[in-house]
């Protein structure tokens, strides 16, 4: 039995709403976050010389924020997504090579892996974006609103799986 339109446009009316707030509350997480830890930025990072991590976290944490605004993401909506985990991964590549003692082949493996993954991620990330499509003249909802392709989640994809691999080097370390 079909739902009447009523209750469709309730159902998304109530799903839209939900997003609305979960992204409200994510940004003040994120405000939150900055406010707590800014004391020990100042003293950890910004003392640091200029070198790759220190580079990264500045990057992740005041580059790619700005990025998510709304009209900024209409257009190039992959783009502070793939920067933010790239820099965070590229981090823990570091941190990998550093409990292996920057081993040459395990250097060479996980620059590697990091190069597929980011080719892989980038070209279904074009896919996707080519067949996405922002909403306009919605008179009932407002705001970001993109009709996406339903394999949209297939970008996720690399990402998990070169994880996987940093996690599982972790955990099997010293084994």
């Amino acid at each position: 039995m079909e739902a009447a339109p009523t209750e469709l446009v309730l159902a998304l009316l109530d799903d839209y709403v939900g997003v609305r707030y979960t992204n409200i509350a994510f940004l003040m997480l994120l405000l939150y976050d900055h406010a707590l830890t800014f004391d020990l930025e100042v003293s950890r990072i910004w003392t640091l010389p200029w070198r790759m991590p220190k580079i990264l976290f500045l990057i992740n944490r005041y580059l790619i924020p700005p990025m998510l605004l709304c009209d900024f993401i209409a257009k190039w909506t992959a783009i502070p997504t793939i920067l933010s985990i790239g820099t965070v991964e590229v981090m823990l590549i570091l941190r990998v090579l550093a409990i292996y003692a920057h081993s040459k082949p395990m250097t060479r493996f996980l620059i590697s892996l990091f190069a597929c993954e980011m080719i892989a991620w980038v070209t279904l990330s074009v896919s996707v974006i080519a067949r996405t499509s922002s909403v306009t003249n919605n008179k009932l909802f407002t705001g970001c609103l993109f009709s996406a392709p339903t394999y949209f989640y297939t970008v996720w994809i690399p990402p998990v799986i070169f994880e996987c691999v940093l996690f599982c080097y972790v955990l099997g370390y010293g084994q």
